[in-house]
């Protein structure tokens, strides 16, 4: 059996409790069932079993269970035994899909339950973190040796700087007091030197040599005093002593005057002469220089040099 008023099955021993569901009352589920009787009445193909027991213990509701005789609607009730051979089926096909409001509910098959899709929580995207290349930590680690290195070097040099000045500063302690005087020179005056031959060796210098100039003539075999300065117009006097080795020859005599030739003059020599002169006259001032050779010939061809005598001619 069940509920008239809301339609819970009911366990024929609590026929007369209350529904639990409802809380209907016995006599109003009386007259309910009779309300409900009329109006499977008058809806035909509708079957409602007059009582019911259940499934059992164990049995789900859904499930179809088959009597013990195989009869259906044989129940305490007392309903007329043409509705035993019902078809659930049967009715269950023919019965309206639409439910008519005088229509009371019965319970069918267990709905599946419906699952409902989780809703998907789209996340912003990350921005994607590339690796650190390895190059840039091996740049890293080179500046900070090369600071390092230079860190020390630093050190190093100021280092060297301070012992450097300790020792400029006790090399200065210990010569502060030392003095140094410097002695002045002395100019001394030195006499005048009269011009002496030249130490030059000249190719005829083998014929004739130790000549020097005069401003007198010599007497005899010797020279006058030698001198280095002459008026203009002064006769001057050249001296020199010869070497002839027993052959005859000619001296050869050629005058300067400020860089340039000023005259020539040339004379014979004997086989034994051993000493000999000749005299000049300059009519215009400057350094002069007499030049003797030593010749063969009278030409004076093959004349080799043999002295070179500086002086001076002065107005």
């Amino acid at each position: 059996m069940k509920c008239s008023s809301c339609g819970l099955p009911l366990s024929p021993s609590r026929a007369n409790a209350n529904c639990p569901r409802c809380g209907a009352s016995p006599d109003a589920r009386s007259n309910g069932s009779k309300s409900t009787g009329n109006a499977n009445r008058a809806h035909p193909g509708f079957y409602e079993p007059s009582s019911w027991e259940g499934n059992g213990e164990g049995v789900p509701l859904g499930a179809v269970m088959s009597p013990p005789n195989g009869q259906w609607g044989q129940g305490s009730s007392g309903e007329p035994a043409a509705l035993s051979s019902y078809n659930p089926s049967l009715a269950q096909a023919n019965a309206p899909q639409a439910m008519q409001p005088e229509q009371m509910w019965l319970p069918g098959a267990v709905a599946a339950p419906t699952i409902s899709p989780k809703p998907i929580t789209l996340q912003r995207p990350m921005s994607p973190r590339f690796p650190q290349p390895p190059g840039n930590n091996r740049n890293m680690r080179i500046g900070f040796l090369v600071a390092g290195l230079c860190v020390v070097a630093g050190g190093l040099l100021l280092v060297f700087v301070y012992f450097m000045a300790i020792g400029t500063g006790n090399n200065t302690g210990n010569t502060g007091n030392a003095t140094s005087t410097v002695p002045s020179p002395t100019v001394a005056s030195s006499p005048a030197t009269t011009p002496s031959p030249t130490a030059t060796v000249y190719p005829g210098s083998q014929f004739i040599d130790n000549a020097q100039v005069s401003s007198a003539a010599p007497s005899g075999s010797q020279p006058g005093q030698p001198a280095t300065t002459f008026k203009v117009n002064q006769k001057l006097y050249v001296s020199f002593n010869l070497h002839t080795g027993g052959q005859k020859g000619e001296v050869c005599l050629i005058w300067y005057l400020n860089g340039q030739q000023a005259f020539t003059s040339s004379f014979a020599i004997g086989a034994n002469t051993k000493f000999s002169y000749a005299y000049a006259i300059y009519g215009s001032s400057g350094p002069a220089y007499v030049e003797l050779y030593w010749a063969s010939t009278n030409t004076c061809a093959d004349k080799m040099l043999a002295q070179h005598v500086n002086f001076t001619i002065t107005p």
